[in-house]
């Protein structure tokens, strides 16, 4: 069994599919005829990953921005991932020329942060409620004891979506 990369996250697998015990079933896919967003929230030690469909979040996951390209690479392929966005703050530049080398072909956007973090904080404790004495403070108080940035990539996935529906009158 291979030791863990000490760069990642530790919580990074927490919404990877289960793989185990399976019976060669393969984890959720989005359907064809969907769009299937590989989002990307770039920073500078770690990025947000999340890969959404029109059912939801198919998977997320924080990992070391050295570890990117790779994660990118797999979670598209496992995926069938249709669309690609990347947050249009902190290092995106950096983090859309890695996107284009890992994922050749791939059109990949950039989509407006603005709010994002703040929404992801807000989801993560909307999944995750308080425990203990934290319990008792305002959530808006709060700062998540791990990484959320995987819950600020579905932020921008839902955002992306969310552009390609038909506006009616």
């Amino acid at each position: 069994m291979s030791r863990p990369d000490r760069s990642d996250p530790p919580h990074r697998n927490r919404n990877r599919p289960n793989h185990e015990g399976t019976s060669g079933q393969t984890s959720p896919r989005a359907r064809t005829d969907e769009p299937c967003v590989l989002a990307v929230d770039p920073g500078r030690a770690k990025c947000g990953l999340a890969v959404v469909s029109l059912r939801g979040v198919l998977e997320k996951e924080a990992v070391a921005t050295a570890r990117l390209a790779e994660e990118a690479r797999t979670l598209a392929s496992r995926h069938g991932v249709t669309h690609v966005v990347v947050g249009d703050r902190t290092t995106s530049a950096a983090a859309f020329d890695i996107l284009s080398s890992a994922l050749p072909g791939a059109v990949i956007s950039r989509i407006d942060e603005t709010g994002s973090s703040l929404e992801g904080r807000k989801r993560y404790f909307a999944e995750n409620s308080p425990r203990g004495w934290r319990k008792l403070v305002p959530r808006g108080l709060l700062t998540p004891p791990e990484p959320y940035d995987d819950y600020v990539a579905v932020i921008l996935a839902e955002r992306f979506l969310q552009s390609l529906e038909p506006r009616g009158g």
